[in-house]
């Protein structure tokens, strides 16, 4: 079975028809990357709260299509949910930092999902706003949390 045709029954399953929803998937290196569109009456039915539904269908995408596909990482995006939360993310790290300027403390993030992480992990390091702190996470599992803070002079 391919991607393209499992996702389109499972969106038919959910109670679409064919002509509501776009499915775009590209292979760029060891990524593939699938968009899917659906009406945006429908988008919480397929992000679901904290974006649990989202993250739950990349994983079975990635558990069905592992050995087919193993050299590849499957990353699933809904109507460009996952650049709207970086943006989100953003902003309330921006805010977070203004603080810590501020005080000289530290921030624990609480339970974040290892996208969230990821990507926080990336802003410290990769955006120039940020270059006064440092990330970090500690724990395991559910108990993971990270850790900004202002880095040491």
């Amino acid at each position: 079975m391919k991607i393209n045709n499992y996702l389109t029954n499972l969106v038919q399953h959910l109670g679409l028809q064919e002509e509501d929803f776009t499915i775009k998937i590209e292979e760029i290196d060891e990524e593939i990357k699938i968009d899917l569109t659906v009406p945006e009456e429908d988008t919480g039915l397929f992000i679901g709260y904290k974006a649990e539904i989202i993250n739950s269908i990349q994983r079975i995408l990635r558990l069905i299509f592992a050995k087919e596909k193993e050299d590849k990482r499957i990353s699933l995006n809904i109507n460009n949910y996952r650049e709207d939360r970086i943006e989100q993310i953003k902003e309330k790290l921006t805010g977070i930092c203004e603080k810590l300027e501020q005080e000289d403390d530290e921030y624990v993030f609480p339970f974040i999902s290892s996208f969230e992480r990821y990507n926080i992990h990336s802003l410290i390091s990769s955006e120039e706003v940020f270059t006064e702190f440092e990330s970090y996470s500690e724990g395991e599992g559910v108990s993971r949390r990270l850790i900004i803070r202002k880095k040491a002079n």
